[in-house]
């Protein structure tokens, strides 16, 4: 990256691109990939011994997977805009956590201190409200 481009950033949109974007790489490759694993060969295994046993208990049990996929597209409806406001609260509230606590001492020099902690307040507010939506 150009130095400009580095010092024309937020130190909050930096930490976010370094710290979120390798968090999800980690995400995939520790836990994705070993529990998707799992979780498909488990289920196969039991269905297979559901047809040896009685071919109509394991269609029985077939039912579940359509419930289970319709609940899930219900899930899903808005997650795109829901994610994306996931994704600006979080860079919101890192940046204003970087700019409180780099300029906490010139805030406390000028007696700002709850102003600009009510701006952080806020921000942490929105972001974990946005997770819990």
């Amino acid at each position: 990256m150009p130095l400009g481009q580095v010092k024309d950033t937020p130190s909050g949109a930096l930490k976010n691109i370094i710290v979120e974007r390798v968090d999800s790489i980690e995400t995939a490759l520790a836990h994705v990939l070993p529990e998707f694993t799992a979780n498909l060969l488990a289920p196969l295994a039991v269905f297979i011994y559901l047809l040896v046993v009685d071919w109509r208990m394991a269609l029985a049990s077939l039912i579940t997977l359509a419930l289970g996929l319709i609940c899930y597209m219900g899930m899903l409806i808005g997650y795109k805009e829901n994610w994306q406001n996931t994704i600006d609260k979080t860079k919101v509230l890192n940046d204003t956590a970087v700019e409180y606590i780099n300029g906490i001492e010139v805030i406390k020099a000028f007696g700002k201190a709850q102003q600009s902690y009510e701006k952080f307040e806020k921000a942490a507010r929105e972001g974990a409200d946005c997770f819990v939506e």
